[in-house]
């Protein structure tokens, strides 16, 4: 109750001629919201916030308050439904429609661990085989609606996921040297790493007899 006087008091604020105003604008703004009214919701709430407080005399929450409560008056104008958080899933489908079971990784092509498959009930919700290809794939949806920038920061992003990814993996004998490290996790096409270095790695290829052969057919 006390929430609904607070938004009431800020809207209040807003002169009735200048509260009337800016709805019409921005509903003749947001009636053409592709794929749906919601399109614009956000950048039209923080231009009206910005605009109250460059104005003078309004605090960031009051602004932010009656800025939200225009938008919201404005979809309720529109007859606008705020979709469920299921509906918002790429992967959604209409209730009551069984959902496709995925068994492999939506972007590795991994095989997804059983126990995730079967805290999801069957595998309809599960469709990364970890949280790692899990982040990456959610920072490469963000990073392609953000553009080039988006895009440097994603490779950013994947690269420190996968580093932590690594060093929760228990440490491992080097099979050339038996140092102990950290092995890369293993992926679809990429078995778990045997080797702490590429140097042990190239030494140890370079002692098998199919190694020297192709080296000799290089060099």
């Amino acid at each position: 109750m006390a929430h609904k006087r607070d938004r009431a008091k800020h809207l209040g604020r807003l002169v009735n001629g200048r509260r009337f105003d800016l709805v019409s604008r921005i509903r003749a703004i947001m009636v053409h919201g592709e794929p749906t009214v919601f399109a614009y919701e956000a950048p039209i709430r923080h231009g009206i916030r910005s605009g109250l407080i460059l104005s003078g005399g309004w605090t960031w929450k009051a602004a932010d308050a009656a800025a939200a409560e225009v938008v919201r008056e404005v979809l309720n104008q529109l007859g606008a439904k705020r979709p469920t958080w299921q509906q918002g899933q790429p992967g959604w489908t209409e209730e009551g429609i069984a959902r496709l079971q995925r068994d492999n990784c939506a972007r590795c092509g991994k095989p997804i661990p059983m126990e995730r498959l079967l805290q999801s009930g069957g595998g309809g919700w599960v469709k990364y085989c970890d949280s790692t290809c899990a982040f990456a794939a959610q920072s490469a949806m963000k990073c392609e609606r953000e553009g080039e920038e988006g895009k440097a920061r994603h490779a950013a992003e994947v690269a420190a996921a996968w580093r932590r990814a690594k060093d929760a993996m228990p440490l491992k004998p080097c099979e050339y040297c038996g140092d102990l490290f950290h092995p890369t996790p293993a992926k679809k096409d990429r078995p778990e790493t045997r080797y702490c270095t590429p140097r042990c790695r190239n030494k140890a290829r370079a002692g098998t007899p199919q190694a020297r052969t192709w080296y000799r057919g290089q060099f």
